[in-house]
């Protein structure tokens, strides 16, 4: 017998389209609602918002060309594309703090 993964369960749901684009609509419209609970999210709904953000934000990146969308062939790119942005967007907030300014002058 099979043990099934539930994550990846839910993380193939969270990637298909018709989940994604119920997601933006959430996000956008007031009226659609992802859950009939607004509130007290279960575990496993919060791991399926936490993958549809992912996913979204996935989608960007590859309308943005910033990535191929070969990365959707399998979950190691993804989690592995996901890594190696952290990483970049980390390297870039160091150098962005790197200069400060000064709001006051020296005198104060």
């Amino acid at each position: 017998m099979q043990i099934i993964n539930p994550f990846s369960c839910v993380r193939k749901l969270a990637k298909q389209d018709d989940s994604q684009i119920t997601f933006s609509a959430s996000k956008e419209l007031n009226g659609v609602k992802l859950f009939l609970n607004e509130h007290d999210l279960s575990k496993l709904q919060r791991i399926y918002i936490n993958y549809l953000y992912f996913y979204y934000n996935l989608q960007q990146d590859i309308q943005l060309k910033e990535v191929n969308k070969k990365v959707l062939e399998d979950e190691i790119y993804e989690d592995a594309y996901s890594y190696y942005k952290s990483k970049v967007d980390k390297s870039k907030k160091k150098q962005n703090t790197g200069s400060t300014i000064r709001l006051t002058s020296k005198e104060e």
